[in-house]
């Protein structure tokens, strides 16, 4: 068995997998939709559930909205995130159906033209 995080330590692993969620989780689900490959976290998935689940006991009573966040994060973390070698067969066989290519050229095509916008608005 793994030693337990510290208080620290699993505010740290909190803090990078909320950020990793923030700037990077949506451009991977764009690329490869409901079946990430695990090895794209930050950190191990045991290592995520047990600091989230520190993260959920130390605020749960004082500050009931991050231990949420914190335990709805874990959604997210089983949901998406599968072994690798399951996910990229996944994506591979997605790859070959014409439907999942003309929804993902949707998506970039789209967020090409959020990005133009916010730059031809910002500069």
């Amino acid at each position: 068995m793994k030693p337990a995080l510290t208080i620290e330590q699993a505010q740290k692993v909190s803090d990078v997998w909320a950020s990793f969620v923030e700037f990077t989780q949506g451009s991977l689900m764009m690329a490869f939709r409901s079946s990430i490959p695990e090895s794209f976290l930050p950190y191990p998935k045991a290592v995520i559930h047990q600091a989230m689940d520190i993260v959920v006991d130390l605020y749960a009573e004082d500050q009931p909205e991050v231990a949420k966040a914190a335990s709805s994060s874990l959604v997210s973390l089983e949901a998406l995130y599968k072994p690798d070698e399951e996910a990229l067969e996944q994506f591979a066989n997605k790859s070959r159906n014409k439907a999942f290519i003309k929804s993902i050229e949707r998506v970039v095509n789209k967020q090409q033209k959020r990005s133009l916008g916010y730059l031809l608005q910002n500069y």
